[in-house]
């Protein structure tokens, strides 16, 4: 399968898949769920999960400001 097949399924021009292949644009999720399905990639592999340090930082810093002990995120990413 080309990017330009994918795109027809997507229903993108080439240049938007470029787009998306090169980081300018985001996939939707409705667009990654296709992809799940059609080529039978793991949503995992598809959505990162991973959490840049400053998004953590601001995350922790609200629900410390919540004081609920018991909400926290869990440590699943990669560095």
């Amino acid at each position: 399968m080309t990017q330009q097949d994918l795109g027809q399924i997507l229903g993108h021009p080439k240049s938007y898949m470029s787009e998306l292949k090169n980081g300018v644009s985001q996939f939707r999720l409705k667009k990654l769920v296709i992809i799940h399905r059609l080529l039978e990639i793991s949503l995992k592999t598809l959505i990162s999960t991973y959490l840049q340090s400053e998004t953590r930082d601001k995350v922790r810093e609200s629900i410390e400001k919540l004081n609920k002990p018991k909400l926290r995120l869990r440590k699943t990413e990669i560095a």
